[in-house]
């Protein structure tokens, strides 16, 4: 089931997207776009909270000073249905008899405190694409870095991309016209101003879809509202909400 990339009536599947040259940003326009969005006043609009608009810092690169990026940290919850199959799969790997377990040291069903994933997401300019992109990385309570698989188990996706996904250790893509070749959703590499390995939703599509939204609009490129704009896109896939 494709996703869809939406905003009022306008509807965009993002399984048939194709990078394309129009609504792109140069690094100068994008740092703009940053410093206007951060600038802004705040709303008390729900709407706005429901869209991840709050919590973002201006974040600098520790090794070159021009490469910036917006950043916050957030904590995802592990879904509870989602704890109680992996709480399952890991007792039924144990080689032991369900009278041998003493249910007074068993342990309970962790609560919320205790079923936290750490996300620290970020907002950076692909040379590439010429558009924002979305990066994030995550951890649980040890620090341990979590697996996708993981990843996908908490709330940080919209449930629908996890059911329609297909999904290696490493990526996730989307189902395509052609079966051999997938829409790529998810890949990992590194954070073009931190340098560190991160998950990132691929941009191939977005500048389409920012394209035919700015149309319906007076914005310009440089405004606030263009980060606005990009994350009503993102927020189809990935749960901002704060």
């Amino acid at each position: 089931m494709p996703l869809l990339l939406q905003n009022s009536n306008h509807l965009t599947s993002i399984g048939n997207l194709r990078c394309m040259s129009s609504s792109h940003l140069t690094r100068d326009e994008f740092a703009a776009a940053c410093n206007a969005f951060l600038q802004r006043p705040i709303s008390n609009d729900e709407t706005s909270a429901l869209r991840g608009h709050l919590g973002w810092t201006l974040l600098t690169s520790p090794t070159v000073p021009s490469l910036r990026c917006l950043a916050r940290t957030v904590n995802v919850r592990v879904r509870r249905e989602d704890y109680a199959e992996l709480e399952e799969a890991s007792f039924n790997d144990l080689d032991v008899e369900e009278e041998d377990i003493d249910d007074a040291t068993a342990a309970p069903i962790p609560d919320q405190t205790q079923t936290l994933v750490t996300v620290q997401q970020y907002i950076a300019y692909s040379p590439t694409f010429a558009v924002p992109v979305f990066y994030f990385s995550s951890h649980d309570a040890n620090g341990a870095p979590t697996s996708l698989e993981a990843i996908l188990r908490t709330n940080l996706f919209k449930q629908h991309v996890t059911r329609s996904v297909a999904r290696t250790a490493h990526s996730l893509s989307l189902p395509g016209e052609d079966a051999d070749a997938p829409f790529p959703l998810l890949s990992q590499g590194d954070h073009p101003v931190l340098g560190r390995p991160c998950w990132f939703l691929h941009p191939c599509g977005i500048p389409t879809a920012l394209a035919e939204l700015m149309e319906e609009s007076d914005m310009s490129a440089h405004s606030a509202v263009w980060i606005d704009t990009w994350l009503s896109l993102i927020s189809t896939v990935i749960d901002l909400r704060t």
